[in-house]
């Protein structure tokens, strides 16, 4: 599995979840913590996601009221959304 889709498989899933930790995230994915990390980083730019620090509180955070539909688009679609050299992300 490439970078993007393990950024779009993580997306999805954190979508569905509503809440994850990190090291139940690199398990789940197959890769290491600092990886997971990175990928969070960059999927911060996409969905609205927050990170939180605590031992019972901590993880990875999708915002309340943010719903992901991906109903129009394939995962073709998406990833290639995601990889287009076209999209400049500004903040």
């Amino acid at each position: 599995m490439g970078t993007t889709e393990r950024i779009f498989k993580i997306m999805i899933y954190i979508c569905r979840v509503r809440h994850s930790i990190i090291p139940e995230l690199a398990e789940k994915f197959g890769v290491s913590i600092r990886t997971i990390k990175r990928d969070i980083n960059e999927l911060g730019y996409i969905i609205p996601i927050e990170t939180r620090v605590g031992r019972n509180t901590g993880g990875v955070y999708v915002m309340e009221d943010y719903q992901w539909n991906n109903m129009y688009m394939s995962t073709e679609d998406i990833i290639a959304t995601y990889t287009s050299p076209k999209v400049k992300i500004i903040f």
